[in-house]
């Protein structure tokens, strides 16, 4: 058979796989990159996918995102961009105290509150808080007479 070119390293000292021209220190063109069971995957700065279509982070088994060290105190964002947002595509258990700073809108099903409390517009000290007004709205069932 005719033989190819696989691997490219640059004057630079880039490494293409599937390109010619590796436009970063490891430019994997067409394919899969995988890193086994060898150990961690470090990223000194940011983790693009350039598949605008579709792009996932999957895992065999429990995935876990953590954002600094135990040490730090940094926050996890998760944020869609110009009007995309961001979809919880199953069920969601929240094991910390959660503030919703927009609001909180559920478009179907329920909110289910397991052993603690609600508070709107204050924090709450006993099940169900409110600060202002509020309305309750009842729908009436006609039954036999």
């Amino acid at each position: 058979g005719t033989e190819a070119e696989r691997v490219r390293i640059n004057t630079e000292g880039s490494v293409g796989i599937g390109t010619t021209a590796p436009e970063a220190k490891l430019d994997v063109n067409a394919g899969t990159l995988r890193v086994g069971t060898a150990g961690d995957v470090n990223l000194a700065h940011d983790l693009y996918f350039e598949d605008t279509t579709s792009a996932a982070i999957a895992s065999y088994g429990p995935l876990s995102i953590t954002s600094g060290n135990p040490n730090a105190n940094y926050d996890l964002t998760l944020k869609g961009t110009g009007t995309g947002k961001v979809i919880v595509d199953d069920d969601l258990t929240i094991t910390g105290t959660t503030t919703f700073p927009s609001g909180l809108s559920i478009g179907t099903g329920n909110l289910t509150l397991s052993g603690g409390s609600i508070g709107v517009g204050i924090t709450p000290v006993e099940k169900l808080q409110t600060v202002g007004q509020v309305i309750e709205y009842i729908k009436a069932k006609a039954g036999p007479s």
